[in-house]
């Protein structure tokens, strides 16, 4: 009780001398001693609003000139391009300008450019944060402290280009975000059937979603030469985003759930037509950084969202359809992951008309993606952003392989090193699980040959999938099935010959029952095709409802082969 006493008691003094301080920045000021604070903070702001133009504006205006002057192919009318660009931007703006009502906070009017103020804003939160005492209260409280330093941190990216101030934002958001995961963390014994910590994933899942989106929105606000300058603090704090909150709150509750929480956020923030799109991405790369046993929850929310997706987008007129284009071409974040998701909803069984639009924003996708690695001033910027494709998946050999085929020649060759380094991580990939398999036989898949370790069976469960053992007059084989409920041929897959197209007659499918059984991938051979529903059927479709499956290109086969015939040899040695 009497400490209590004492925290009063040191919050009225500070309360009096924030007061004090207020009333003699006024008078030196010349102005009436009795303006409320709140009110000079926000006319500093306006003011300040009114008569910067960062770098930053300056380069997204000739951005979206250059895109005006190059259009979008099928569209000739400049009258239109301007009229879908617009809409474009005015989409962009309500998928990634969060503000602190997004954020349910209250808007913060002193900002870390206020010397004497914000310290004091500073020390109210450590007062605050002594009186609170609850565990899960506590979280909850550091929570609020992150979702108002990062508005703070939006803020001033929006008010000035000052590096040192952008700085000092970024990295009070960053320590703020530490020690919400380790609340997080301190809470653990304690998760078991508790209502409270059920809550507070919720909010932890609104606030990941949230921030990584922000976070993207405010390293856009930035001028290439200081997003680049502060690269490195930049991906920590998107780090501790995407990487940190997955590690902390997988502590306190499963991944399906953590996913199910991901989702209904998702589902229920406000958004533009094409909101899934930017989700999805994020989705991705939160994926990335999520242990490998605890990623099934967000591939099931990922496939989830994607179908929302295509359900909403085929339901919009085709003038509101083309806008998507223009929106790939503007909106923030890492255009590699954004080229994965396009990708991921090309390979789907979707309408013509869905169809012929994605392909062309997947291509403007690409000349964003170009304009990047053709500039030499931000190749650290231009290399992080594809630095995932270096792990050693199949999926990621795939990515880098339709990037070879989309980029033009000269920027094809640039990745030449990266695709080498996936090549052999993915070598290393599965020589090591072929080592753990044969240490460790009873308790890991073999093949039928004296408990040989079975490559195929490893890297089905390396991907996230589990084997399934089926019969039929051709014998007994087995089946890798994925987190959307698909299957493929063990080989098939390992070989990297599934289809990511549903090939299932899927007419029937109410495509908004996301609960409903997904169809299945079908295998690749030479001479199989697909079956395609008839109101979704290609021009390539032939009469009898069945289309050329893709094939791998030859250059892919080969490493794949040498891949396979290596690995192999390893294991056996």
């Amino acid at each position: 009780m009497r400490k209590k006493y004492i925290l009063l008691v040191l919050a009225c003094v500070i309360a009096l001398t924030m007061s004090g301080i207020v009333r003699l920045a006024s008078a030196e000021d010349g102005s009436e001693s009795s303006v409320p604070m709140p009110e000079i903070e926000t006319a500093d702001i306006e003011s300040d609003q009114d008569t910067i133009t960062s770098d930053s504006d300056i380069t997204n205006t000739v951005d979206q000139e250059a895109n005006n002057e190059a259009g979008v192919i099928g569209i000739e009318n400049p009258d239109e391009q301007n009229a879908l660009s617009d809409e474009a931007e005015s989409s962009i703006d309500e998928d990634e300008n969060l503000d602190a009502e997004d954020l349910r906070i209250d808007d913060p009017t002193i900002l870390p450019d206020s010397t004497i103020l914000y310290p004091l804003k500073n020390m109210w939160r450590g007062v605050l944060s002594i009186m609170t005492v609850d565990p899960v209260k506590k979280v909850q409280l550091k929570l609020r402290f992150a979702n108002e330093k990062l508005i703070e941190a939006k803020k001033i990216s929006e008010k000035t280009d000052d590096s040192t101030m952008i700085e000092k934002a970024i990295d009070n958001y960053k320590d703020e975000l530490g020690q919400v995961q380790s609340k997080i963390a301190s809470i653990k014994e304690m998760a078991e059937d508790n209502t409270e910590v059920d809550n507070l994933v919720g909010e932890i899942a609104n606030n990941q979603i949230k921030h990584s989106v922000l976070f993207d929105r405010i390293e856009k606000n930035l001028s290439e030469e200081t997003s680049e300058k502060f690269n490195a603090k930049i991906e920590i704090a998107r780090n501790s985003i995407e990487n940190g909150f997955s590690e902390a709150v997988l502590t306190i509750t499963e991944s399906e759930k953590y996913g199910e929480k991901l989702e209904n956020t998702i589902v229920n923030q406000n958004g533009s037509n094409f909101k899934y799109f930017k989700h999805l991405e994020v989705l991705k790369r939160i994926e990335e950084n999520m242990p490998e046993e605890a990623k099934q929850g967000i591939q099931q929310a990922q496939a989830n969202v994607q179908i929302k997706f295509e359900r909403d987008f085929t339901e919009l007129s085709k003038e509101k359809q083309e806008v998507f284009q223009y929106y790939v071409q503007n909106i923030g974040g890492n255009e590699i992951r954004q080229f994965e998701v396009i990708n991921d909803i090309e390979n789907k069984m979707i309408p013509d008309t869905m169809r012929t639009i994605v392909e062309e924003a997947k291509g403007q996708n690409v000349i964003r993606i170009e304009r990047r690695l053709q500039n030499p001033e931000f190749k650290e910027k231009s290399q992080q952003i594809m630095k995932h494709l270096e792990t050693g998946t199949m999926e990621n050999m795939r990515v880098i392989s339709e990037l070879e085929n989309n980029l033009s020649s000269d920027m094809a060759t640039q990745i030449v090193e990266i695709k080498t380094r996936t090549m052999n991580n993915f070598r290393e990939e599965i020589k090591n699980a072929g080592n753990r398999i044969m240490n460790n036989t009873s308790n890991s898949p073999v093949s039928n040959n004296a408990g040989l370790a079975n490559p195929a069976a490893v890297h089905c469960e390396n991907q996230g999938g589990r084997l399934k053992s089926i019969t039929d007059a051709q014998g007994t084989s087995s089946m890798c099935v994925f987190v959307d409920g698909s299957e493929c041929e063990e080989w098939a897959f390992f070989r990297g010959e599934c289809m990511d197209t549903d090939g299932a007659d899927i007419s029937d499918t109410d495509i908004s029952d996301t609960t409903s059984e997904k169809p299945v991938k079908p295998i690749v051979e030479p001479t199989v095709d697909v079956p395609v529903p008839n109101n979704t059927r290609p021009d390539n479709i032939s009469d009898n409802g069945r289309r050329p499956l893709p094939v791998e290109t030859k250059v892919e086969q080969s490493i794949l082969e040498n891949t396979n015939t290596d690995s192999a040899t390893e294991i056996q040695e």
